[in-house]
């Protein structure tokens, strides 16, 4: 099985979006990090995880990963 996660993005100008994250524990980080609060405040420090199995490609499936964005923090 896989896991991912997402948490919800507030973009600052009334939208909001979802963030999808591969490294979970970069996802957790990120949404308890007082730096971002702002922009993650609606997860209350928690991130949603989802299971596929193996055999599903998600890239194929349509889902873009932000890992890279915030592999820095």
């Amino acid at each position: 099985m896989q896991h991912i996660c997402y948490v919800s993005r507030d973009n600052g100008d009334g939208s909001a979006s979802v963030l999808f994250f591969k490294n979970i524990s970069l996802a957790e980080k990120l949404v308890s990090d007082d730096d971002f609060v702002d922009e993650f405040y609606g997860n209350e420090g928690e991130v949603s995880v989802l299971t596929f199995p193996d055999v599903v490609n998600l890239e194929d499936c349509g889902f873009t990963f932000a890992d890279d964005d915030y592999i820095n923090i």
